[in-house]
């Protein structure tokens, strides 16, 4: 129990220290105003002057974080290994704790995507087989195939037939 309440203070302590070392190197690289601390004995002009400059310079650190991930964002997503491998790109620059150098180690060492599916792949590796009837088309097999004329011909022959005109003459069935 002990362990992880000293733990925890020091996770604690050495996060208060990365802040306070990025709101220095904002403040020597002029990003950030050092007025922004209220101290006792400010007065309320003075008080009101120093939030102004913080929430400016908050406003001003956003923007510049916001260009700078749109930037690394960007760079993960065009880089040249990105190309072959655009689902796990996106991935990773969505991945706020991936830097431009590791997402490229990563995308480099990775298989390349397939552009269609696997399906498509094994029939294209066949070929196109082709298909259709060479030579004679009334015959498969050694029968013949029944034209749309040989089937009107033969329907027209058992109407014939049953109306009893089965020798093309003129008398009808049982009359005669």
């Amino acid at each position: 129990m002990k362990n992880q309440s000293t733990a925890s203070s020091l996770t604690a302590l050495s996060e208060s220290f990365v802040m306070e070392a990025a709101r220095e190197r904002l403040i020597a690289s002029g990003q950030l105003g050092s007025e922004h601390r209220v101290r006792p004995g400010m007065t309320a002009a003075a008080q009101d002057a120093s939030r102004d400059a913080y929430k400016a310079a908050h406003a001003r650190g956003q923007e510049v974080g916001a260009k700078a991930e749109r930037e690394r964002i960007r760079a993960i997503l065009t880089c040249e290994e990105a190309h072959s491998r655009p689902t796990l790109a996106r991935q990773l620059a969505l991945d706020d704790t991936v830097s431009l150098e590791t997402a490229r180690k990563i995308l480099a060492h990775a298989a390349k995507e397939s552009t269609g599916s696997q399906f498509a792949a094994a029939m294209a590796a066949l070929g196109n087989p082709n298909v259709g009837v060479d030579g004679d088309h009334s015959r498969i097999n050694g029968q013949a195939i029944a034209t749309p004329e040989a089937i009107f011909a033969a329907r027209k022959r058992d109407i014939e037939i049953y109306r009893g005109n089965a020798g093309g003459g003129t008398e009808a069935a049982g009359h005669g």
